[in-house]
């Protein structure tokens, strides 16, 4: 399982919301959730 957690901060800020917790994270997340499914050499 891979996952990918990311804020669009630059874009929320942009829009005038400035809120975030007590450790600094915005309300605006993006989690993205896959699954590796095998891997290959690049050359």
């Amino acid at each position: 399982m891979l996952t990918l957690s990311t804020c669009a901060t630059p874009e929320v800020h942009a829009a005038g919301n400035f809120w975030s917790d007590e450790r600094g994270n915005p309300d605006h997340r993006i989690d993205k959730v896959g699954v590796l499914e095998g891997v290959h050499a690049t050359g």
